[in-house]
């Protein structure tokens, strides 16, 4: 059980309308995120859609922790976090009632902040303010569907991914693991994804620009450094079916496929934004960079998934039915299973 932290911080400002509460439970960088914070709400606060619910006074609540395991803990019990492993990692997160769309609560995880090397990195902090905050403000008739609607998920393997003297309860433990890998690939580029892609796209209407392609170009160049262990990552993987004897060597390709999924392909939910929001020249330069330092190492299978991604969440409308948004969601599921039925993980898809 983790132990709480004392306070070591609170401060209350005013920006128009808008209360801001600081709570803090570490010292450092915390006058200067506040700093940003409040640059951000002065630009949120000259739109009319920051406004418009009348008498409705914003309250912000900014939460600075060191790490976020309490606050994980909490919403975990309450199955208020996707299942998608998002919580500890993230270095930022807003946590808001759809009834009460005027107050937010804004976590920011010092740790995940500093992995990240977001912590010292003003412009990167502006645009991960300015992307939570507009969360609320991008909530429409396709956002409140995709929250009522599951995917699920029927997944087929291929018998060559598994030795046929392999132990039956691995070869079991195994499909729960690729299971719910794919279910997390599924989940958030599915489901959670379309719901990034239109709060960023509100971010560039609101003119931070520059701070969110300032943002993409470092996680590209991050990405592209993180690449640069993939040929050790598949030597392991290739070691680990000689050693095991369960999986075969079409399955080391296959958990390197969806490896590079889960770790790459959520760049569309970026440069789909550029793309909604009509800033081309911005969109092909983050696309010419993913493309050469990222995508030009992977499978082509996985390669073909971004395009299709990204083409499909640039126009997606904001104003769908469930039913029309159950079909946009299973036509995405639709992308990602084409590249990993090619890796002999076929999936059988509902969309309820």
């Amino acid at each position: 059980m983790s132990r709480a932290r004392p306070v070591k911080h609170f401060s209350l400002h005013r920006i128009g309308e808008t209360e801001l509460r600081v709570i803090a439970d570490v010292e450092d960088g915390v006058l200067h995120l506040i700093d940003i914070q409040i640059q951000v709400l002065q630009k949120f606060s000259n739109d009319v859609r920051w406004q418009r619910d009348g008498n409705a006074a914003r309250t912000i609540t900014l939460f600075i922790l060191r790490n976020l395991e309490s606050l994980v803990q909490h919403l975990a019990a309450q199955a208020a976090l996707p299942s998608m492993g998002w919580g500890r990692a993230r270095p930022i997160l807003n946590v808001y009632d759809l009834a009460h769309p005027t107050a937010s609560n804004i976590f920011v995880n010092q740790e995940g902040m500093e992995r990240a090397g977001y912590w010292n990195d003003e412009p990167a902090l502006s645009a991960l303010l300015a992307h939570e905050l507009a969360h609320p403000l991008a909530e429409c008739e396709t956002t409140h569907a995709l929250r009522n609607l599951t995917l699920i998920l029927h997944p087929r393997f291929a018998a060559n991914l598994f030795r046929p003297d392999a132990n039956a309860a691995r070869v079991r433990e195994w499909k729960r693991t690729l299971e719910q890998q794919v279910r997390e690939l599924f989940d958030k580029l599915c489901l959670y994804g379309p719901r990034e892609v239109l709060a960023n796209a509100l971010v560039l209407e609101l003119r931070f620009t520059d701070a969110l392609l300032h943002l993409d170009v470092e996680n590209v160049r991050r990405a592209a450094a993180s690449i640069v262990i993939r040929p050790a990552l598949q030597e392991q993987l290739q070691a680990q079916v000689e050693t095991e004897r369960v999986l075969t060597h079409r399955a080391a390709a296959a958990l390197l496929a969806l490896g590079d999924m889960q770790s790459h392909l959520d760049f569309a939910l970026e440069t789909a934004a550029f793309y909604r929001q009509g800033k081309l020249a911005e969109a092909k330069m983050l696309e010419r960079a993913f493309q050469v330092d990222v995508l030009a190492h992977v499978d082509p299978e996985v390669r073909a998934v971004y395009p299709a991604l990204c083409d499909q969440l640039a126009q997606l409308p904001q104003n769908l039915t469930r039913a029309q948004t159950a079909l946009q969601v299973k036509q995405l599921a639709g992308i990602l299973d084409r590249a990993l039925r090619a890796k002999g993980i076929g999936m059988e898809c509902q969309v309820v």
